[in-house]
């Protein structure tokens, strides 16, 4: 995506195969940090694969939601353009995005993942 206004067409099927289609409306502020975000991603797919406590789709799916979640609240901290998913902290003066993100990332899955840490 480039940065500005985008409109992205959003599918979802609920469990008694409606589907819908809506579209979603998206402000790309920058695309310094979305490597780094599939990046994390990639890190988060490896844990869940090398989970054997709670492996199964309702946790992988928390968990990644948790991980990303976490990404876009300490971003959102930085830019202040949209509201925060969980958590509202105002960041310091100059504070990087990027580098907010990979915090954020790092620490939810080390919490979520402890005997994991040290491939975070």
């Amino acid at each position: 995506f480039q940065p500005g206004e985008q409109t992205l067409a959003v599918t979802s099927t609920d469990l008694a195969g409606n589907v819908g289609l809506e579209p979603l409306q998206v402000t790309v502020v920058s695309d310094e940090g979305g490597e780094l975000v599939l990046a994390w991603n990639r890190v988060i797919k490896a844990a869940l694969l090398a989970d054997t406590a709670r492996p199964g789709p309702t946790w992988a799916s928390r968990n990644a939601a948790i991980v990303n979640g976490a990404m876009y609240d300490a971003v959102m901290g930085i830019l202040r353009t949209h509201a925060p998913v969980l958590v509202d902290v105002p960041a310091p003066v100059n504070a990087s995005p990027v580098a907010a993100a990979a915090a954020a990332a790092h620490q939810a899955l080390s919490l979520l993942y402890p005997l994991q840490q040290s491939a975070f």
